[in-house]
């Protein structure tokens, strides 16, 4: 030791002693030793620690430790948190308090990135405000390690060395004169500082004053590795003040000088062994804390540390592991071996939902003994997520000390749901989100509104998307009203429009909004948030701010409306895009309810922490260590030029605290083999660890005991389900009372091959409910052709003009404006159409030469007795035309699918001869009976042969055999179904698979049924 710092005071808590607990029993002890039982001798004591998470472990400690009984606290403060208050109070000279005046406030984080990333856009024209950020946010970063380093910004220029750095560098350092000339010009301008740069003074400043005057009582800096150079000279100073001292975490005070001296900066313990250099300390200098509350230590703690050490040794120091036996390691009876199979587990799940089962398991097992606790340490916010949800299924709500990010909160979702869906004109796939989110009121009682958007989402939003804003949800629901639905929505349509008429009370504002200046579109989007929100119990303001979520949301969007001059113009994307990334890295505690046995703690807050069971999981490469990563802005070489630390450092102090926790009484070490169906990586903490009991001879005897295998089989099995027994094929057999009464035409050819089809739609009357924003389809083009052509027919029956082409595409395009879906499906498919309005307009003038009337579009029905009950039989033809001879056409446009003339002609399409069924018997509107002498599919795809008959019956005689052939099909299959016991089926015979099918799920047809191919579904 230096003779100038035998006065420094530092101590030490090995890991494994429980740093929080043995740290709190110390200060008790110092306290009733120099004041007795004051009440208030521990208010004397001021404790630094690493950051506020870290205050509320110990404040929790202190609680626990008095029992219940009334206790006045120590003055916990995190390292970085300087009281400039109480800073100035202690200021004695005019020098030092120039230097605390001199200082410029810290630029708000937000209104940083907001001005840098207009720098940036700046430099790089045309690049999005999203982009913008996401360099914003490195270069923060940047700069906070520049300002903590204590480096200079203007020595940037002179990094790049043309002989030896790439061409590329040279151009990022040039890109990086945003932060080493624009920047510090407009810190100048703006009146502000860095944050990093204006902590670090203020904890040299309060170091300074500290050495010339020691504060009243007691200061204690714990927790920390001194990892920061500020921080480093302000522990310094608290150990040399006569009332100070500094409280190592985990120095390895038994660690070989070989090893100490070949450490390396991802060492566990580099930060330390560089804390020590600059103090001119040695391992030795330093006691133990407390030492009866640290040297209370179990055996099986010194194997675990001295295990811990082997596991970290150098790499240069490695090859010794050849020589280890188990007495290296403290295992020197079978006990020893015993206890540390059943104290120290080393999991690998298959998947990151088998390893949140297993972790959820094993801190609900831990709570069935009294008093016992459990705390999960993991860098993996997704692994912590699925574990307090797989908790919540037994009811235990976990405390996470990281929170949330504002953005996954309720309020966060809403605010972000109501952006996404103005930015995209109302899109049912935006607008269905927010419509189910619980803070959508709309003025509606929970009730009304659930009903309201119960029937919104099925008449409003499935299907064809309709058109952009509140006219598309208008048009929509007039389309509705006037077409083959006007039944079932006329009942509701007032509820519809008044829901219509509500969205666009509280969202037009957006919905107009375009460009405009950020902070005016962040105010119109949180005025339409809060009138969204209103209910007839409560205002939208008081349900969407409410709780903790809502406070913290309140006091996010108020410094950032703070804010407002520094946004560019934005549109709502840009605001999306900017609110993600800003939310995002805002977090949120809601700590009301929590389990007070367990926890789920960040890295940091394991060097604190001691719980009975402690479970270090997400143990992958790139996770824990984590994953360096690649500078965007520098290499290597040029960091180190530049003075800026190796990457390593953040894998030091991440293996520190691994170490911590690993030399705990039970650890259990966790990891998940796949990830995203990828394999990983074992943590190369745990290979080491492998690697040592091979050495010793104790390989696949430690880690995984039949008590770990237990759990894990039960955290498989409980997420699995009886091995389901396949369906059989559904023969449902319904009552007479409930047999079929009509049924259209179209659907005859379904009744022959698929049953069980008409059984869930007329029986059941089970409607298939049609995806959201359901792209437009063949179903959809036929419908689209029909309508067109039947218009058509109906404006121009008498006489066929000279363009009909033309007029068939102009009907079209008058057509296609008030139809849904995406524009582009249109628009790629319009050729087509254009080549079928050609094709027609000929065919159709080389047809009429025969044809002397054209009726589209009757309706028609006929009345069957059979068995003493009536059938009808009811439908509508596309097209039937008079013949100059009074017989009829009969004519259906296709737009796709396969027909026979054979199928005709046997019943297998028997959709044409029972229309001309129905007219023989008089049964079509506006038609007096009479013979078809033409049935036929016109097939209309716009290929190569835009327009072909594809099947016809072009005699009277073969109509009338195929009519024959189809009424006795009919009668017998209304006979057969009319009786109790005939079974309706599904798919009843393997060779005619049905065209369409809208109950393959229902029927769970891929169960008892492989192999069939499924055609593609047409339009009718």
């Amino acid at each position: 030791m230096n003779p100038s710092s035998s006065k420094l005071k530092f101590y030490n808590i090995p890991a494994g002693a429980g740093f929080a607990a043995a740290l709190v029993e110390g200060v008790l002890t110092r306290a009733h030793t120099l004041y007795g039982d004051d009440p208030s001798a521990l208010p004397r004591f001021r404790i630094l620690l690493p950051t506020r998470r870290g205050c509320r472990v110990i404040r929790d400690m202190f609680l626990q430790h008095s029992e219940g009984r009334p206790l006045i606290l120590p003055r916990l403060q995190a390292i970085g948190d300087v009281d400039e208050d109480e800073l100035s109070l202690q200021l004695t000279s005019d020098e030092d308090i120039s230097r605390l005046l001199q200082l410029k406030p810290a630029m708000p984080p937000n209104r940083r990135r907001l001005l840098l990333a207009q720098l940036v856009q700046e430099k790089e024209k045309g690049l999005s405000w999203g982009k913008a950020l996401g360099l914003a946010d490195t270069l923060a970063r940047l700069l906070d390690q520049v300002e903590t380093e204590g480096l200079d910004l203007r020595t940037l220029p002179q990094l790049v060395d043309e002989a030896h750095l790439a061409a590329h560098w040279q151009e990022t350092v040039k890109f990086l004169n945003i932060i080493s000339q624009a920047w510090p010009a407009l810190l100048e301008e703006k009146g502000y500082m860095g944050p990093a740069a204006r902590r670090d003074n203020l904890l040299r400043l309060q170091a300074e004053i500290w050495q010339r005057r020691a504060p009243d009582g007691h200061v204690i800096a714990a927790g920390s590795t001194g990892s920061l150079p500020a921080t480093r000279h302000l522990l310094k100073t608290i150990a040399s003040l006569q009332e100070g001292c500094v409280v190592l975490p985990g120095l390895d005070q038994d660690m070989t000088a070989n090893d100490w001296q070949h450490l390396n900066e991802s060492h566990p313990q580099a930060t330390l062994r560089s804390l020590l250099h600059e103090c001119e300390l040695t391992r030795e200098d330093i006691p133990l804390w407390h030492a009866a509350a640290c040297m209370a230590d179990s055996r099986s703690k010194n194997i675990r540390r001295k295990l811990a050490a082997q596991m970290m040794r150098p790499a240069p120091e490695t090859y010794r592991w050849v020589d280890l036996k188990p007495g290296d390691i403290g295992l020197l009876q079978a006990e020893d071996i015993d206890d540390l199979q059943q104290k120290l587990w080393s999991i690998t799940c298959a998947t990151p939902e088998e390893e949140a089962r297993l972790i959820a398991l094993m801190l609900r097992q831990t709570l069935e003994t009294a008093g016992k606790t459990a705390a999960l340490i993991t860098p993996d916010r997704n692994l912590a997520r699925r574990v307090t949800m797989a908790c919540r299924r037994w009811g235990i709500e976990v405390d996470d000390s990281a929170g949330i990010p504002l953005s996954d909160t309720p309020v966060g979702s809403y605010i972000l749901l109501i952006i996404q869906a103005c930015s995209r004109h109302l899109a049912p796939a935006a607008l269905l989100p927010l419509l189910q989110h619980e803070f959508c009121g709309l003025g509606f009682s929970k009730p009304q509104r659930d009903n309201i958007l119960h029937n919104f989402d099925h008449y409003l939003l499935r299907g064809a998307r309709p058109a952009a804003g509140i006219e598309g949800l208008k048009a929509r629901l007039e389309e509705l009203r006037q077409g083959r639905q006007q039944a079932e929505v006329e009942p509701i349509s007032w509820q519809l429009s008044e829901a219509i008429n509500k969205i666009s009370e509280s969202l037009s504002p957006l919905l107009q909004s375009g460009s405009m200046p950020g902070g005016i579109l962040l105010r119109l989007v949180l005025q339409a948030a809060e009138s969204f929100a209103n209910t007839p119990e409560a205002r939208g303001s008081d349900r969407i701010w409410w709780g903790a979520a809502g406070e913290g949301a309140a006091l996010f969007f108020a410094d950032l409306a703070g804010h407002a001059g520094d946004m560019p113009i934005l549109k709502l994307d840009d605001l999306f895009d900017m609110l993600s990334r800003m939310m995002g890295g805002v977090t949120v505690r809601t700590p009301v309810g929590m389990h007070p046995r367990l926890r789920i703690l960040g890295q940091l807050e394991a060097r604190l922490v001691q719980a009975d069971l402690m479970i270090a999981a997400g143990l992958n490469e790139g996770m824990w260590p984590p994953d360096p990563g690649q500078d965007p802005w520098m290499s290597r070489p040029m960091r180190q030029r530049f003075g800026l630390p190796a990457p390593e450092r953040g894998t030091a102090l991440a293996a520190h605290d691994f170490v911590q926790c690993f030399c705990a009484d039970r650890v259990v070490l966790t990891r998940a083999s796949r990830i995203d169906g990828k394999p990983t990586i074992p943590s190369r903490w745990l290979q080491r660890m492998e690697t040592v009991f091979k050495a010793i001879g104790l390989e696949g005897q430690i880690g995984f005991p039949p008590a770990a295998q237990q759990l894990l089989t039960i955290a498989r099995l409980s997420d699995q389900v009886q091995q389901p027994k396949p369906a059989t094929r559904p023969a449902p057999c319904p009552p007479a009372a409930s047999r079929l009464k009509s049924l259209s035409i179209t659907q005859i050819e379904t009744w022959l091959t698929n049953p069980y089809g008409i059984y869930a739609a007329e029986i059941l009357r089970l409607k298939p409910l049609d995806p959201v924003e359901k792209p437009v389809g063949q179903a959809e083009r036929g419908t689209f052709i029909h309508d067109v052509l039947q218009e058509f027919t109906k404006q121009y029956g008498e006489q066929l003009p000279d363009n009909a082409d033309k007029i068939i595409i102009d009907l079209g395009n008058i057509r296609r404006t008030s139809m849904s879906g995406d524009t582009a499906d249109w628009d790629y498919w319009w050729p087509r159409f254009e080549r079928i309005a050609e094709t027609f307009a000929i065919q159709e003038s080389e047809w009429r030469t025969d044809s002397a009337q054209r009726m589209p579009e009757i309706k028609g029905k006929l009345d069957i007795h059979i068995n003493g009950h009536t059938f009808t039989l009811k439908g509508r033809a596309d097209r039937i035309d008079r013949m100059h001879d009074d017989t009829y056409a009969i004519i259906d446009y296709k737009s796709g699918g396969n027909f026979a003339k054979s199928g005709l002609q046997n019943g297998r399409h028997p959709q044409l001869p029972l229309e001309a069924l129905i007219l023989q018997a008089g049964g079509f509107d506006g038609l007096a009976a009479g013979k078809a002498s033409y049935i036929g599919y016109w097939k209309l795809t716009g290929g190569k042969k835009a327009s072909d008959t594809t099947v016809c019956l072009g005699t009277e005689e073969e109509v009338q055999n195929a009519v024959d052939n189809a009424w006795q099909g009919l009668e017998e299959l209304i006979r057969i179904y009319s009786l109790p016991e005939t079974p309706f089926t599904c798919r009843p015979d393997p060779e005619r698979v049905p065209r369409f099918d809208d109950y393959k799920q229902l029927s769970r047809l891929d169960e008892w049924a492989h192999g069939e191919d499924e055609p593609a579904e047409e339009a009718a």
